[in-house]
């Protein structure tokens, strides 16, 4: 450890590095944290002006934008925290270096051992706001809304009972102020510490004068959000809410004086043509105290009249402008655009519930991954680097989102599969499912026996009749034989459509329903059954007729009501061709077109 320290201090000779006796190289200053303009400074041309700065390397005034953004905008603070939260109430693990088919070799084993050892038994000091593992999740995405969010890592050599290491004892955020792009010519276009602010904390730390240094890639942990192409101090995702945020603080201001106002009878006084100036004043303040008393006094010759004040619409442009930020900002950021505006109406629907869940667990998993990336590509590196030299069968910090979504689903597939006479490879199951293959003579859980139901009719747990084997077409009479042989080749959890397949049954369902792919939700699965049907010359019309009335089960009944006979045949035939649509497919698509011809109207599949 004392090695990389003294070889880290000599990259920052040029400038002595400040320390407070903590671990820390970089030590906060208490005026960071008030020094920020107030809400009244943000207007418009200011947050635009700001961003500009930002892209011209000064990051701090930005940041500072951002911070009250998110103080003073509940919206956006808890769209945010929603996403944070995520990455921190999942497991996460720690999994040793392996190739695909392979077992970990007994080094990657040790060094995910002494990884998860040093991880799991971090020693943080919350007096001086210092992180442990989540406290590491949660600023690490700090940069998923700002852009850019920095920690430095305080490693110490300990033991955590597996022999001496270098570990992280705790990280704590690093402000803004530290770090910037060089806006010189003279300095390379990356993201540098300031040696100038290093060097003298309590300096105003102006971008005018800045001098320059590379981050120590074993000391800091460097997360980059971009989201949208381009440099990236213009792509943090706040950026575009800026204005938004400006013009409903100038809406919040106009709203508040409208509302004391709203709904309250005009008081209206006439005084005499020669009244003196001291009176009228006693008139006024007389006018201005009736919003709070039930009496008046005025002098004489004064008529007051009352003069009921009209009632305006249900909504007016102040309230509408903040409902509508408010909604921008649960489409930018949680990505909720369908459900935030019906929600918004007083309105919902389960299908709309259910894209809501989809939505918003595909933005979860990105930010999930995002922490991931940066965890593995930074921090576990550095680990082996200080305490192994190399970074040879690195271990991978891993969370367990996927596996809480997959692995039920994946379970039942494997189950219909066997009874149905798939041969499944251990090793297969194994990692699809994500548990290690147990060692010879190592304790494991005994199998549970388990009745599985008969299928086809037959009774529970017996096999099906016939031979399900898919080169040979079971006899129409032996119910079981085909129900085996459907489960076999069609059943929702064996079949998986290729990607091109899905790219033609996203645009078959787009065409039925009228509706885009993004928010067809559960029902997107049908459809890709429905062509990987259509694409097999071996199905037979039972079989095909059995996916379609498997539509009520598997799609909302919202988007059901768009789907008919005709325009699903037309849509197959327009996007696939009649040269690849099979015998039965195209049986069953002259049969109902012959239908609804002779009927004069469109039936349901």
């Amino acid at each position: 450890m004392s090695r990389v320290l003294q070889g880290v201090a000599q990259r920052f000779a040029p400038t002595p590095v400040a320390s407070g006796g903590d671990g820390f190289w970089i030590q906060p200053q208490a005026k960071d944290r008030w020094l920020a303009p107030q809400i009244s400074y943000y207007t418009p041309d200011t947050v635009e002006y700001l961003i500009r700065q930002a892209m011209l390397g000064d990051l701090t005034r930005q940041w500072e934008l951002f911070d009250v953004m998110e103080r003073t905008w509940p919206r956006l603070m808890g769209n945010l925290n929603k996403l944070k939260s995520k990455a921190q109430t999942i497991h996460w693990h720690v999994q040793p270096f392996a190739l695909r088919g392979e077992k970990p070799t007994p080094e990657a084993q040790r060094r995910a051992a002494l990884l998860e050892a040093a991880l799991w038994s971090m020693d943080p000091d919350p007096l001086s706001d210092e992180n442990d593992f989540d406290g590491i999740l949660y600023d690490l995405l700090d940069a998923w809304g700002k852009g850019i969010s920095i920690q430095e890592i305080q490693w110490e050599v300990t033991d955590r009972g597996l022999g001496q290491m270098v570990a992280p004892k705790a990280t704590r955020w690093v402000h803004p102020r530290y770090y910037g792009y060089p806006a010189s010519g003279d300095q390379p276009d990356r993201l540098m510490l300031r040696a100038d602010v290093l060097s003298n904390p309590g300096s105003a730390a102006t971008p005018a004068g800045a001098s320059w240094t590379e981050f120590d890639r074993d000391r800091f942990l460097v997360a980059v959000s971009k989201h949208k192409s381009g440099h990236a101090s213009g792509s943090s995702l706040l950026q575009p809410l800026g204005f938004y945020w400006a013009a409903a603080n100038f809406s919040w201001e106009w709203f508040l004086n409208y509302a004391q106002l709203f709904g309250v009878p005009i008081r209206w006084c006439n005084y005499v043509r020669d009244a003196q100036p001291d009176v009228i004043a006693k008139i006024e303040a007389m006018l201005a105290n009736m919003g709070s008393v039930g009496w008046a006094a005025f002098p004489e010759g004064t008529t007051m009249q009352l003069l009921e004040g009209k009632g305006g619409g249900v909504d007016n442009p102040q309230s509408g402008m903040i409902d509508r930020v408010d909604r921008i900002c649960d489409i930018l950021i949680l990505g909720q655009t369908l459900t935030s505006d019906v929600g918004a109406r007083g309105s919902g629907s389960k299908a709309l519930g259910q894209v809501h869940a989809e939505v918003l667990g595909e933005r979860e998993r990105a930010v999930v991954k995002f922490a991931e990336r940066t965890l593995n590509g930074q921090f576990v590196p550095a680990f082996c680097r200080l305490n192994f030299g190399d970074v040879r069968e690195m271990p991978r910090v891993v969370p367990e989102i996927e596996d809480e979504q997959v692995n039920g689903e994946t379970a039942a597939m494997f189950l219909q599969a066997q009874a149905a006479g798939v041969k499944i490879p251990k090793e297969f199951a194994y990692q699809e499912l994500g548990i290690p293959i147990p060692d010879d003579g190592e304790e494991v859980l005994e199998p549970v026996a388990k009745v599985v139901p008969g299928i086809g009719g037959g009774p529970a747990g017996a096999p099906p009749e016939g031979d399900p084997k898919e080169s040979e077409t079971p006899p129409p009479t032996k119910a079981g034989a085909y129900k085996a042989k459907s489960i076999l080749r069609y059943s929702w959890e064996v079949v998986k459509a290729s990607d091109a397949q899905k790219k033609l049954a996203d645009r078959i369902a787009e065409d039925v329903t009228g509706i885009e792919k993004k928010w067809l939700g559960g029902a997107k699965p049908w459809f890709a059954k429905l062509v990987t049907a259509a694409q097999d010359p071996g199905i037979t019309d039972a079989e095909f007729q059995e996916i379609l009335q498997a539509r009520a089960a598997n799609v909302p009944d919202e988007l059901g009501a768009l789907i008919d006979s005709q325009s699903l045949a037309e849509a197959m035939q327009a996007n696939m061709g009649a040269a690849v649509v099979n015998g039965a497919v195209r049986s069953w698509m002259d049969y109902q077109a012959a239908i609804t011809k002779a009927a004069g109207k469109r039936g349901a599949p």
